[in-house]
């Protein structure tokens, strides 16, 4: 059985395209989570600065990662993103508990 893959995905948005950013985010989240595969697809805003938003990823496979990145959605999405978003880093991590 292959590893969860978890990704920490962060959105800086352009001036002025907070609202828009964040529609097209809650959609991917919305199409993202009826996926059979996805395990955790949740998107948080800061506090502090409105113009970033962080998604949290959790996809019960490598191979459910990659048909996931192959789907309209996220095509759709990652091409309204490139208008609306400064900058993205993806980041592939793991979790960590007390003890390891």
């Amino acid at each position: 059985m292959s590893e969860h893959q978890h990704l920490m995905v962060t959105f800086k948005s352009k001036p002025g395209h907070e609202a828009d950013l964040k529609s097209v985010l809650l959609e991917l989240v919305r199409a993202s989570r009826a996926e059979p595969e996805c395990i955790r697809y949740d998107l948080s805003q800061s506090a502090a600065d409105s113009e970033l938003f962080f998604l949290v990823e959790c996809w019960a496979s490598e191979r459910s990662l990659r048909e996931h990145q192959q789907t309209p959605h996220f095509y759709e999405g990652i091409k309204k993103i490139e208008g609306l978003a400064a900058h993205t880093d993806v980041h592939f991590i793991h979790w960590l508990e007390p003890g390891q």
